[in-house]
């Protein structure tokens, strides 16, 4: 099974690069016509963004839409709770790569409906 990043920082600046561009009011510079980009940029753009870039750009995406900002790390919450209440920590723990199910507890939510339906059994 071939893995690959889905957001290429790479890809992403070159779309930008175009577009500007594509979209420029007036000619560029006769100096810089058919000139390339820098080959060798002190700072290069990445093949994939880290947790941090990641972060960041979810919470400027939520800010500009005028909604609550959340983690990413949410979703691991979210996954963990679904698959504990599915099929078990021991399952949520192997998932999530943790050492110990103590980890887990930590992710996984306890499944509410669940106490709700043997209290309910209960009385």
């Amino acid at each position: 099974m071939l893995l690959a990043y889905l957001f290429s920082p790479k890809e992403a600046l070159a779309w930008s690069h175009e577009k500007r561009a594509r979209n420029r009011k007036t000619p560029r510079p006769k100096k810089e016509r058919g000139r390339p980009r820098k080959a060798n940029p002190k700072r290069a753009p990445r093949d994939h963004y880290g947790t941090r870039e990641y972060d960041h750009a979810i919470e400027r995406a939520c800010e500009k839409a005028g909604i609550p900002t959340w983690s990413p790390n949410r979703l691991r919450h979210l996954a963990a709770t679904r698959i504990r209440k599915e099929f078990g920590i021991e399952s949520a723990r192997i998932i999530l790569g943790h050492a110990s199910a103590v980890t887990s507890e930590i992710y996984a939510e306890i499944d509410r409906e669940k106490v709700q339906e043997i209290m309910g059994k209960l009385g």
